[in-house]
């Protein structure tokens, strides 16, 4: 009967390996150490963890970033504002669950899937081409609007942009086309 346990263990530990190698894989496919993960409802991966003083937290994954010979996940748990970088090489639950480690592999799949939200406008007198990493923004939101022409009077001629809508949170770039 032990050597049946230790069978299923050796396969068990054989394929969380495998679904580690699988991301990392993809993300060097992708020439990147770490991608931040949509934050679609349908394709967000969620995973427990536990604090230092062992208090549980069911929070969505929002970045998978290579680590060491491994793979880390940042979480965040919106209800107490907790996050956490959780590691395979600390055998986190959330890095050795071989479903969790699915579901993330999958979310890695869907957000490098993805077209980006691009457009130009104008800002301050400026032609502004942009991008979001996310589809479904058809204009830059006016609050970012109002930071770029800051920026712009500031002598900035390009940077970054984040918005955050009802949990969705867009990352991008903005530059100056023309004058």
């Amino acid at each position: 009967m032990n050597e049946k346990i230790n069978s299923f263990q050796e396969r068990a530990k054989l394929l969380r390996c495998e679904v580690t190698d699988a991301i990392i894989g993809i993300l060097k496919e992708n020439n990147l150490s770490e991608l931040q993960l949509s934050q679609n409802p349908d394709e967000v991966p969620w995973v427990v963890w536990f604090n230092d003083e062992m208090y549980g937290y069911d929070s969505r994954v929002k970045v998978v970033s290579i680590e060491g010979n491994g793979i880390a996940v940042e979480v965040y748990d919106e209800d107490c504002c907790s996050s956490a970088t959780l590691t395979s090489d600390n055998l986190d639950l959330a890095c050795t669950n071989i479903d969790w480690l699915c579901i993330i592999l999958n979310s890695i799949t869907y957000t490098l899937s993805l077209p980006k939200s691009t457009g130009i406008t104008e800002i301050a007198g400026h032609i502004i081409e942009w991008s979001y990493d996310e589809p479904g923004l058809s204009e830059i939101p006016e609050r970012e609007q109002e930071e770029i022409e800051g920026l712009i009077q500031a002598g900035n001629s390009n940077g970054a942009l984040f918005y955050n809508d009802n949990d969705m949170e867009f990352e991008g770039t903005w530059k100056i086309k023309s004058i």
